[in-house]
């Protein structure tokens, strides 16, 4: 490190001897002398100095005097006053002028006077090193504020291309669930009830109903693997084979054998040869309701699950390869007798391998076993059933896939007309995630907890990118009533200015620890340091686990950096001369008008 630079100011030569010996003991003090104001302000001006040490009264100038001026050359520097026995008014003067410390004549022990120098000293560089980081933040506060006004344009062409995707999403979405059936025929001795709930916008899942004469018809359930777009068109491929075949007029032939309508439609997918290849499954049912008869075969799907009394139920062994993947595929067709009372489940793997907050699968055994006292019940309070052991299962866990499934009951109905459909056989269900799946990124904040307690730690420079994941932990324990809130601040080196607002708006709710010099120099520069809870001993001890950051767009940086600074600008009259014209660019920026709107018209699922 360099030596300490002392600049000595007295009109007695021998107390400027005396002071310079006692600072040519230490090899980290340098020094200059000046024997009055005038000489002193000559050396300033060409010479920087950490430490100002001056005589209080002297000739000419005095020493107030001189450090008024001094600090206008030197806003850095720190003074120190000499003084002699009976000035204790001038020393309170001198220290309401911002004077650091003063020193009695005749000084009396130079360990005591070195310990003086070195305080001033450690001061000047604190403020330096302040001013500097300070300059550094305000530089890349100005950089991001560039960089968010090149982006504003770009921002707005990509929430237009964003709108009109949506627009199209939607637009796909309702032409898929118009390609559902709308309801089920009403047949006599069947009950049919079918539930579609897709994980996205559009699903990979599908299932229709295929009339074969009267009293008779055929149902498929198919599960695209994934889901999205390009799953539910293949989806869309497979009902357009069917209507095709139907079109020529031998379509019953085909759909009435399970088998045979499943090797069709692994040709029909053969010869599309989707690259990259799809993965298709199905479940297949053809239906005689005079008979209660039903034929069942499977490619590569779940089996179906045969209730027939309330003690329990056991699936149908109807197995297959999976449809697509082989030319000569050899399909098991199994015949079940539904009686009054009986019923059989089509589902796709969604429900049974839906997951709840603790990675647990659902389950086909206990689905059926939470279904089996459902015998006898109509096909649409099973489905309710079913519905409900789902939901509950995955609680607030997001769906990982669509969830669809056909109840097929045994009923002792009459035979109705045939252009009537069963009210409310089909239910639709809105998707689970419709917005934008939010991609976690690295953090270096970690968390943990203790008898209740949260402790967050922030290590290193602290900037904004992380400030929306502290207010967001922050609110959470507040909302969950977790006891103490705790920053650990042992290992932080700095805090940029949009942390510091940050820190402002949670001080009344958090306890803050082991802040280092550096950071309690900014914390008193902004003037925030009365409004945090400040406290000097550790934080406490807990498991700490790094916290992952979701991505943020432009508009979020761009709000957690306005309510940030918003928040400093009110602390301080010096806050608002320092950061309201940056604040001022930001809102201009943000309230542009482009194309006949303003970014605050987006999307509100976006904000």
């Amino acid at each position: 490190m360099n030596p300490l630079r002392v600049l000595l100011v007295d009109d007695e030569a021998q107390i400027l001897d005396i002071l310079g010996r006692m600072l040519n003991q230490r090899a980290d003090f340098a020094h200059a002398s000046a024997g009055d104001g005038e000489q002193a302000l000559k050396i300033l001006e060409k010479e920087d100095f950490d430490v100002l040490l001056t005589d209080l009264i002297m000739p000419g100038m005095s020493g107030l005097d001189l450090i008024r001026k001094a600090r206008a050359l030197r806003p850095q520097i720190v003074s120190i006053i000499l003084t002699g026995r009976g000035s204790r008014s001038a020393t309170i003067e001198a220290i309401k002028e911002g004077v650091f410390e003063f020193v009695e004549k005749p000084i009396a022990d130079t360990p005591s006077f070195h310990m003086v120098v070195d305080r001033a000293g450690a001061r000047s560089r604190l403020v330096r090193e302040r001013d500097r980081l300070m300059a550094d933040l305000q530089a890349r506060n100005a950089d991001l504020q560039k960089s968010l006004s090149r982006l504003s344009e770009a921002y707005e062409r990509l929430r237009r291309q964003e709108q009109a995707l949506e627009s199209d999403l939607l637009q796909a979405q309702r032409i898929q669930q118009a390609l559902l059936p709308q309801g089920f025929p009403s047949i006599r001795g069947i009950d049919l009830f079918g539930f579609f709930g897709p994980c996205e916008r559009m699903g990979g899942d599908f299932f229709d109903v295929i009339p074969l004469g009267r009293d008779r018809v055929a149902i498929y359930l198919a599960d695209v693997a994934g889901h999205g777009v390009g799953a539910a068109m293949i989806t869309v491929i497979i009902r357009e084979m069917i209507h095709a075949e139907q079109s020529r007029g031998d379509g019953i032939g085909i759909f009435s054998n399970p088998a045979k309508a499943l090797s069709f439609l692994n040709q029909g997918l053969l010869r599309e040869a989707f690259d990259p290849l799809r993965l298709v499954t199905m479940g297949y049912m053809a239906i005689d309701g005079t008979r209660g008869d039903v034929v069942c075969a499977c490619a590569g799907h779940p089996p179906p699950l045969l209730v027939s009394d309330p003690s329990g139920g056991g699936f149908v062994s109807a197995g297959g390869p999976a449809l697509g993947l082989v030319s000569s595929p050899e399909f098991e067709t199994v015949r079940i007798s539904l009686k009054p009372g009986d019923f059989a489940l089509l589902y796709s793997d969604g429900l049974t391998e839906a997951r709840n907050a603790r990675g647990e699968e659902l389950g086909a055994l206990a689905v059926a076993r939470a279904i089996a006292p459902s015998y006898g019940r109509t096909a649409r309070d099973i489905g309710s059933r079913i519905e409900s052991i789902w939901r509950r299962h995955k609680g607030e866990a997001p769906s990982g896939d669509d969830v669809t499934f056909v109840v097929v009951g045994a009923s002792s109905g009459a035979a109705v007309t045939r252009e009537r459909v069963l009210p409310g056989s089909v239910q639709i269900a809105g998707c689970d995630s419709p917005g934008v799946v939010e991609i976690p990124a690295p953090s270096r904040i970690a968390r943990g907890w203790n008898a209740g307690r949260l402790v967050i730690a922030l290590p290193g420079k602290a900037t904004w990118q992380e400030a929306p994941i502290v207010r967001q932990i922050v609110d959470e324990a507040v909302r969950t009533g977790a006891p103490s809130i705790h920053l650990d601040m042992s290992e932080c080196e700095l805090l940029d200015s949009t942390m510091l607002g940050v820190l402002c708006q949670i001080g009344d709710k958090a306890c803050v620890h082991n802040v280092s010099d550096g950071v309690m120099l900014q914390f008193r520069e902004l003037g925030i340091a009365d409004r945090l809870r400040i406290v000097p001993e550790p934080a406490p001890k807990a498991d700490m686990a790094a916290v992952s950051i979701p991505q943020i767009d432009e508009r979020q940086v761009s709000d957690i950096i306005l309510s940030a600074h918003e928040t400093l600008i009110q602390s301080t009259p010096a806050n608002r001369a320092r950061f309201e014209p940056a604040l001022d660019l930001m809102r201009e920026s943000r309230a542009q008008p482009s194309g006949g709107d303003t970014v605050e018209e987006k999307d509100p699922k976006r904000r």
